[in-house]
């Protein structure tokens, strides 16, 4: 899998603010990629860097094999690019139809490629059903799958997604997502995320942790739930005092809650010997996986749960 995206001690600066601080990291072609961090950690700046927003300060640049110094490349990277903002840049006066036609004609596409290009994403994100409505009389779950159309009408290489589902109720949220996912598998679009929900991230092939303008963490999601998650028992005793002795007695770290007592366990199978031991003791048990919650919230606290 060839690098898409390449960047290298990447640095912005405002007076005396530094938002980003010298990061790198590479996109793999084809790859999802999750680019997270809490509010101000320098998500947008660096994406609106990526995407010839915004001038960066100094490091290097590769999109799609375009250097982002060379302002002659711009005009190139643009157009391997789509981006699907926080808010919306359709005009609400339009209908669905009209925006995205307007849309390729700034890609300068022919009659005959918009047609073949709009068959293609009206299929994957179901548009007949609102391609002759006006953008602004769409619910949000629909206005999204407008903003997608809109960034896929030219075929990108790479999709920007910022937060893409904020705010969408759970099934639209689930047909979005599902559709990001069928595009990136079947047409090998690297797609580069950023999410405030954990479980999108979980999906993806590799994740970068931005914290303060820097990554603090970045690996695929299976390597990062092992070093900043893990895995805890819920535990109800039929004798609440004597369910507290036995942990004390197995010299095990806990806290109770209401007469639950949550357990740190190092894996399933410890919990499995530990369950065996405190069966005659239990009322009921639950054994709950680490996830992708656990792990940024680990690496937001001061030096993470390694």
């Amino acid at each position: 899998m060839s690098t898409i995206i390449q960047v290298e001690n990447l640095r912005k600066q405002y007076g005396n603010y530094e938002a980003v601080k010298g990061i790198s990291f590479t996109v793999k072609q084809g790859s999802l990629f999750a680019f997270l961090g809490a509010n101000g950690a320098g998500k947008s700046t660096t994406i609106e860097i990526l995407c010839t927003l915004l001038t960066k300060s100094s490091g290097t640049v590769l999109m799609n094999s375009y250097t982002l110094d060379q302002t002659d490349h711009h005009a190139d990277i643009r157009k391997s690019i789509g981006v699907v903002f926080q808010q919306s840049l359709l005009d609400e006066r339009l209908t669905v139809y009209e925006n995205i036609m307007h849309r390729g004609k700034m890609y300068s596409l022919s009659k005959a490629k918009w047609r073949e290009n709009y068959q293609f994403i009206s299929t994957y994100l179901h548009l007949e059903d609102i391609e002759n409505r006006k953008y602004g009389t769409l619910s949000g779950g629909q206005k999204r799958r407008a903003d997608i159309a809109r960034a896929l009408i030219h075929r990108p290489q790479i999709l920007f997604l910022d937060e893409p589902t904020t705010g969408l109720d759970p099934q639209t949220r689930q047909f979005v997502w599902q559709t990001i996912k069928k595009l990136q598998l079947e047409t090998n679009m690297t797609v580069f995320l950023t999410t405030h929900y954990m479980e999108e991230a979980a999906v993806a092939d590799q994740i970068v942790v931005l914290k303060e303008g820097q990554i603090a963490a970045e690996g695929t999601p299976d390597a990062l739930k092992t070093k900043y998650a893990y895995d805890q028992m819920a535990l109800v005793f039929h004798d609440r005092s004597k369910g507290d002795k036995w942990l004390k007695e197995q010299s095990l770290t806990y806290t109770e809650k209401l007469g639950i007592f949550s357990v740190r366990v190092e894996s399933t199978v410890h919990a499995l010997a530990l369950l065996k031991k405190a069966e005659p003791l239990l009322a009921s048990f639950e054994v709950i996986k680490g996830t992708m919650d656990d792990v940024f919230m680990n690496i937001m606290k001061e030096g993470g749960a390694a």
